[in-house]
């Protein structure tokens, strides 16, 4: 049972730890959306 828990312990740590250097990576990271504003009319193909 303490070999368990202590698994658990250490397997949500790492998760967290996990979600912590993503968030630090990609936190201010810019949506798609907002990189490709203005380019709308740039993607308009010509008439054959």
């Amino acid at each position: 049972m303490l070999r368990e828990a202590a698994a658990d312990f250490l397997a949500r740590k790492d998760a967290e730890e996990v979600d912590r250097r993503y968030e630090a990576g990609y936190g201010g990271t810019p949506s798609i959306d907002d990189e490709l504003e203005g380019w709308s009319a740039e993607g308009v193909w010509p008439d054959p």
